[in-house]
């Protein structure tokens, strides 16, 4: 097997799959995502190419002759190759997992300052070793070219990010580890098989297995080591860009915020940030996981926006008794009026760090108390002015936040049609958990009657109108098109909330067209 062959058959299947899984992510926020990892590739591509040829030159390695493409050089064009495959499959490997765990990185961070001195320490200490005993055709000639080479990189880029890796340290161990024991059964293969062969003269002799040297074990493991920590140092900026809310990002910005020390941020925003992102993800996993597949800074946003919507609604509803409702509903509209915020309300701070007209926010609290004397509707009016401040508003919330306020409309629609879904979901939950029925002219009898009696009934047709007239409202106004309107990098996040609630109204179909009973079970 030549070194073309492993590439075709070993690392390009893989980095293949990388790609195709990793694409819409490079589509949706590529400046924290694609642009790092292009420029993560040039200077590997630069750094290594003098460093392998002196290698190659001084014995170091070798592969047989007429088994590459061709050479630039010493080195084959397959090498060279190699050189941006590895930094791709292990940057695509870290995007993909960073992208679905990343949360609030900043918030909670804390200083490790013996471990960073102990650590620069050692490194500085395996440059000076590496550079004295990288002597050509000696027996740590391979080990001291790794360490001199690799060493300085890795003090650089943990000076700047030290504290920042070891806050994630669970996701750079991992992301670490899963290409190293890949390439190292790589590596295993193509010398088994002879693609090329490292110099037992340039070695000093100790070995994973039978075919892999300890030098080579060390250069995948130390080169994904470089490949993360560039890539978690670049992410590391553009938290600190977040974090300080800076809209106008160039190369200064970059640099003066790659330099700049994360202590010195205030915690109190990221911690309330934080929050918001907990109250997401344990409220609603549907939309949480919608949000995923929005840019890091605008998801922040949308947690922001949840958060506050999911507390107040929870403020109303948990209220035991009407004065109290009435306190916190007080509460609520005394921030709305005053912008006064207590230690106590986090998601209230943070959703005043958001850019959205207070009148939509206004129009979901009035929604809010609508909610707060639970009745029936008795008109489809009723129902759907109900929903109009509950969801419609988000919907428009949802575009400003996206910058395309000439979208409102139909954004609007889109919450109000998923809203509908949202009530006929969850019949049997607002009732038992709240007491409320929200179906046109189906009173608290009536959901008790069909809760416990296995025959279609008027909430079987309440239930139907919901989801008919949603299907028609996303219709008439053209949602779809209107999606389609929106910037690549929101699209999917949109499409992901439509794809979730549209199969939600399939299962309900399904269910409501075969056993009663299971269609509670499965949808409910």
């Amino acid at each position: 097997m030549n070194y073309g062959q492993i590439h075709l058959f070993y690392t390009l299947p893989v980095l293949s799959l990388l790609i195709f899984a990793t694409y819409p992510i490079f589509q949706i926020d590529p400046h924290r995502t694609l642009y790092p990892l292009i420029l993560l590739c040039i200077i590997s591509f630069v750094y290594t190419t003098p460093w392998d040829n002196y290698l190659i030159l001084k014995g170091g390695w070798s592969y047989p002759e007429g088994s590459v493409l061709g050479l630039i050089g010493y080195c084959p064009i397959e090498e060279y190759a190699f050189f941006i495959i590895q930094t791709c499959l292990t940057g695509s490997l870290w995007t993909l997992i960073r992208w679905f765990t990343i949360s609030v990185p900043l918030a909670n961070i804390t200083r490790h300052p013996n471990g960073k001195l102990m650590t620069l320490s050692a490194l500085a200490m395996a440059t000076v070793i590496g550079w004295k005993i990288a002597i050509p055709y000696t027996t740590t000639f391979y080990l001291g070219m790794i360490l001199f080479w690799a060493c300085p990189v890795l003090i650089l880029q943990l000076l700047v990010a030290y504290d920042y890796i070891a806050n994630s340290i669970r996701s750079v161990g991992f992301t670490v580890l899963i290409p190293t024991l890949y390439l190292w059964y790589v590596d295993t293969i193509a010398i088994e098989s002879g693609a090329w062969a490292i110099s037992k003269e340039s070695i000093v002799g100790y070995s994973l297995n039978k075919h892999l040297p300890i030098e080579e074990a060390l250069f995948f493991l130390i080169t994904n080591c470089m490949v993360v920590f560039g890539l978690i140092a670049i992410e590391r900026t553009y938290s600190i860009l977040e974090a300080k809310n800076v809209d106008t990002i160039n190369t200064r910005t970059l640099f003066e915020n790659t330099i700049c020390d994360e202590f010195q941020i205030p915690q109190k925003e990221l911690l309330d940030l934080l929050e918001c992102y907990n109250i997401t993800r344990n409220a609603s996993s549907s939309f949480f996981l919608s949000t995923l597949f929005l840019p890091v800074g605008t998801r922040y946003k949308f947690w922001k926006l949840y958060a506050f919507a999911r507390v107040t609604d929870d403020m109303i509803d948990h209220a035991k008794s009407d004065q109290e409702r009435i306190e916190q509903l007080t509460i609520i509209q005394d921030f709305l009026d005053t912008k006064v915020v207590h230690d106590e309300q986090p998601s209230f701070r943070a959703l005043l760090t958001l850019r959205v007209p207070m009148e939509l926010i206004q129009s979901l609290i009035d929604g809010f108390k609508l909610d707060s004397n639970p009745t029936s509707f008795e008109t489809d009016k009723q129902l759907l002015q109900y929903c109009h401040h509950v969801a419609s508003s988000i919907g428009a919330l949802s575009v400003h936040l996206f910058s395309c306020p000439h979208l409102q409309k139909e954004a609007e629609t889109l919450g109000l049609a998923l809203q509908l879904i949202n009530i006929a979901r969850d019949v049997k939950e607002d009732f038992l958990d709240n007491g409320r029925v929200y179906l046109i002219g189906i009173t608290k009898n009536d959901v008790l009657s069909w809760i416990s009696n296995e025959q279609k009934s008027r909430v079987d047709e309440s239930i139907d109108w919901c989801l008919n007239t949603s299907e028609k409202l996303m219709e008439d106004n053209h949602v779809i098109d209107a999606m389609n309107q929106l910037s690549v990098k929101f699209q999917r996040a949109t499409l992901a909330a439509y794809v979730m609630y549209n199969d939600i109204n399939i299962r309900i179909r399904s269910g409501m067209e075969s056993d009663k009973s299971d269609y509670k079970n499965r949808v409910m």
